[in-house]
């Protein structure tokens, strides 16, 4: 795979953090769980590319961030305008590429 895979897969990781969000603010658990579902199957896929072996440990706190917002009492008090942010430059690249 190449760093543009990364950064689409990122992009992709994104989009499913952004829907999380928007299910739990809707108080919409379903929608929660698939949003949560499809992103940690992304994170997995990211995790196992060679290019990203330096940031495992960002990875891993990445996966922890995610499983937190899916729990009835986060740990966690990050904004949804950081994790947003965090996302931004993936899905910047991305665009940037298509162009």
């Amino acid at each position: 795979m190449s760093n543009d895979s990364v950064m689409f897969l990122m992009a992709n990781l994104g989009s499913e953090f952004a829907r999380l969000l928007r299910a739990r603010a809707d108080h919409h658990k379903e929608r929660m769980r698939g949003a949560h579902v499809r992103a940690r199957d992304i994170l997995h896929e990211v995790q196992a590319l060679p290019e990203v072996k330096d940031v495992q440990r960002e990875l891993s706190l990445l996966r922890e961030v995610l499983d937190d917002f899916v729990h009835e009492t986060p740990r966690f008090h990050i904004q949804s305008e950081s994790v947003r942010q965090y996302f931004l430059p993936f899905a910047l690249q991305i665009l940037r590429k298509k162009s």
